[in-house]
């Protein structure tokens, strides 16, 4: 098995990363740090810090660019995030692991969502990168990273 090799700029980008999260004071600064930073790490269009309540389906987002969150973009995911297919896997499985909507859904499945036609597609998101930071199963919450995607899919190394 060959490990992956890690350009210079990437580790430099990671440990920058890890001294930024690392001087926030609470967790509504980590949101906010997080989603503007980790871009200079992967790569993404949109990157989100995602509270997701699959039990009463609630959305706590906070993204960058935060310009088209608005409580009736949230409201229509909100509608909708049951058909989200990682975070159907992660409330089943608890899974926190990073995975990607195509290791779940061809394009067309994809595209045929609810969920895409009334959410993603007019944001132009094609592809989505998800990780989990916590779960709690029992009350079903969901606390992820999504890192959106107009045009080229994740790879497993992020995709530079």
């Amino acid at each position: 098995m060959v490990k992956p090799r890690f350009q210079a700029i990437e580790v430099r980008a990671l440990l920058e990363l890890v001294r930024e999260l690392n001087a926030v004071p609470d967790l509504d600064g980590f949101r906010h740090t997080v989603v503007r930073a980790l871009p200079a790490v992967v790569p993404s269009e949109v990157t989100a810090y995602n509270e997701a309540d699959a039990r009463h389906g609630r959305l706590t987002i906070v993204a960058n660019p935060s310009d088209d969150i608005t409580p009736r973009n949230i409201g229509t995911f909100e509608r909708y995030m049951h058909q989200h297919p990682i975070l159907q896997y992660v409330d089943r499985t608890g899974d926190l692991r990073p995975r990607r909507i195509s290791d779940f859904l061809d394009r067309r499945t994809w595209h045929a969502l609810d969920l895409y036609n009334e959410f993603f597609r007019w944001r132009r998101i094609e592809h989505q990168l998800t990780f989990g930071l916590a779960s709690v199963p029992r009350r079903r919450v969901i606390i992820a990273l999504a890192l959106n995607r107009w045009q080229r899919d994740f790879r497993e190394r992020g995709g530079r």
